[in-house]
């Protein structure tokens, strides 16, 4: 039993005999003399157990469970182990924990797995709630004003609770909106919930979203003296979440006739609402108090957080506040500190890449290895590595990451927030100079931002440790070069310990995606013979094509979502000693190195992204038009 699991229980304290007898005299406790006689004849009562078993004959729903899952191959044995003795600590500590919640917060199983599993074996479990993904297909406002909360969606079934019963044309409405996010839904089934949950779960987030967000902050504008300005900073949180939006940028200029609204959808600023400079300058004072930041310091940079309710999860939003000339610029990132994406979601249209990092992730305990994702910011790097985590036993490992800050809270993970405040001084490199007592497995270092963290990380990946770190770079080889850039002392040691166990180099990239309402598929004779050459075409091929005008689905975009394009380096065993050996010379070379000659190595393995671009154009998943840009880009190397 791991101590970890353990309930929280106060040091014992002694207490005197005396003491005892008083205070069962307190409580009414009557004391008889002892007979014996009647304990000789008497057996002895035999305790309750405090976790029930079943009996060796019968299979309990939860093993039932279980067991499905390990013959799906969804869990490990090891793993099924482990939560079983994990729901009888649970019990013991008497919380009502079920095996299915339990898979799901630890990161084991997907819901929809979980689901599927749950209602193919016709188990008598309690489904878990599967809506995380539901309410991001249909404003709030419209599940608002239909008195409707989605629960989960299965064998294209959606099942809602809802207050009333819906007419054909607002389950029409549904569907319509569903289907125009590839969501396909051809039945919806009102499951029984209690009104008064159905209530507090749709009040719990603010519905004004859409052109009614537009209209509220427009009332607030003229009125002279807005009275609450909470609602409308809620309705903009919640407006930003439904467009999908990862951030939110407020300036506000003293001498300016307005106060821009942005918000960053899918690598595109996209413009949102004009307001005064009062409103702006008050909204930015209750974000300024909601992040416990000082109100009257507007000379100097500051950084908060705090979080919203959206549909009952809570939504981290982590502020960044810059004086300007003129005012000040309000920066507002947006994440959810639940949300897990798999390496086969992430790499999904690449099954080669995704069998060979999660081959590599439930390797782990191969000690000693090092590992790279690359690429500009904003582009899912720590999203990338935090589902390579997910994918290790991390019950059975020791799992560390140091951040800055922690975005998601990854479960059976040791997770430590950087602070670099004089009186604290925790960097990067600190952190990793400490770590190492802590006996940990695998680190994970969110960023190698300078030379003293790049340093301690090679140094604990020699000593045995799998370490995983992100690293701004324009290409996969250029990785190398911008690592060396980093380290002045010792860069042939560091060039050495880093060819002997660097493993893979992912660089990244994401690509925006076609709308699938506005978007058109046309043949691949229609285009010029350039492009068909670039994209490596048949003339009969099929293609899509972006809208340039957009509709009201992408508001007026062309694009809606991304996709991951990757640019992987995987080094095998046998170019570890070659890969050294010419690494080191060219550390020690002072001219200009030409680090793409180490592509060519024997047992180094190179996908370009220019291949994976042409793929993902010929299976329709990005728009030719993308695709044709995004390889002008590329650099191809001679090999």
């Amino acid at each position: 039993m791991t101590d970890d699991l353990l309930p929280d229980l106060a040091p014992p304290r002694r207490i005197g005999l005396k003491s005892v007898i008083d205070g069962l005299k307190r409580s009414g406790t009557r004391f008889k003399k002892r007979n014996k006689r009647a304990e000789r004849r008497e057996p002895a009562s035999v305790p309750t157990p405090l976790v029930s078993r079943q009996s060796p004959d019968t299979e309990s729903v939860t093993d039932q469970f279980l067991n499905s899952l390990q013959r799906t191959q969804h869990l490990s044995v090891h793993r099924a182990d482990w939560v079983r003795r994990v729901l009888e600590e649970h019990q013991v500590r008497g919380l009502n924990t079920t095996a299915a919640e339990l898979v799901i917060q630890l990161g084991f199983v997907s819901p929809s797995t979980v689901i599927e599993t749950i209602q193919a074996e016709g188990l008598q479990m309690p489904l878990p709630a599967d809506a995380a993904r539901l309410f991001y297909l249909w404003p709030a406002s419209l599940l608002a004003q239909m008195g409707v909360v989605p629960i989960r969606l299965h064998d294209e079934t959606l099942y809602i609770a809802a207050l009333r019963p819906l007419e054909h044309f607002e389950q029409k409405t549904l569907i319509d909106r569903a289907a125009s996010q590839e969501t396909k839904i051809t039945r919806i089934t009102v499951e029984p919930l209690d009104a008064v949950t159905v209530l507090q779960r749709i009040q719990a987030t603010p519905h004004v979203t859409g052109s009614a967000f537009t209209d509220l902050l427009v009332r607030h504008d003229i009125a002279t003296n807005p009275s609450n300005l909470a609602p409308v900073l809620d309705s903009l949180f919640t407006d930003a979440i439904e467009h999908a939006s990862s951030d939110i940028h407020i300036e506000v200029h003293d001498s300016a006739t307005e106060t821009r609204i942005e918000y960053r959808v899918a690598n595109t600023l996209m413009h949102r609402a004009n307001i005064s400079p009062i409103l702006g300058q008050r909204i930015a004072t209750l974000i300024r108090e909601r992040a416990r930041i000082d109100t009257s310091n507007l000379e100097k940079p500051h950084d908060g957080k705090f979080n919203v309710n959206f549909h009952g999860r809570p939504i981290d939003i982590r502020v960044a506040i810059m004086p300007t000339y003129a005012g000040q610029k309000l920066t507002l990132r947006l994440s959810d500190p639940r949300a897990f994406q798999t390496v086969s979601h992430i790499f999904g249209h690449f099954p080669e890449i995704s069998a060979r990092l999660s081959r590599d992730a439930r390797e782990a305990a191969r000690r000693g290895s090092f590992d790279l994702v690359t690429g500009p910011t904003n582009q899912g790097k720590s999203t990338t590595l935090r589902a390579v985590i997910m994918e290790m036993e991390r019950e059975s490992k020791r799992v560390m990451e140091v951040g800055d800050p922690i975005e998601v809270l990854t479960p059976l993970t040791t997770q430590t927030n950087i602070n670099t405040h004089p009186d604290v001084g925790l960097t990067y490199a600190s952190y990793l100079k400490h770590a190492l007592r802590h006996d940990p497995d695998v680190l994970f270092v969110q960023e190698l931002r300078d030379e003293d963290t790049a340093i301690e990380l090679l140094r604990l990946v020699e000593t045995g440790h799998k370490a995983l770190s992100t690293l701004h770079a324009d290409s996969a080889i250029d990785t190398l070069p911008r690592l060396f850039s980093l380290i002045d002392r010792n860069r042939g040691q560091a060039a050495y310990i880093f060819a002997k166990f660097l493993t893979w180099i992912v660089h990244q990239r994401l690509v925006s995606t076609p709308c699938p309402t506005c978007s058109t598929q046309i043949t691949a004779s229609s285009l010029d013979p350039h492009t068909r050459k670039i994209l490596g075409l048949a003339d009969n091929d099929t293609v899509v094509e972006i809208s340039g005008d957009g509709c009201s689905d992408c508001r007026g975009l062309g694009v809606r979502g991304r996709t991951v394009v990757p640019e992987v380096i995987w080094v095998g065993p046998a170019a570890r000693d070659a890969l050294s050996q010419q690494l080191s010379g060219i550390i020690s070379e002072t001219r200009a190195a030409d680090y793409a000659s180490l592509l060519s190595i024997p047992g180094l393995e190179y996908f370009p992204r220019v291949d994976f671009l042409k793929s993902l154009a010929a299976k329709r998943v990005i728009g030719w038009q993308t695709a044709a840009f995004e390889i002008g880009k590329e650099r191809v190397y001679a090999l």
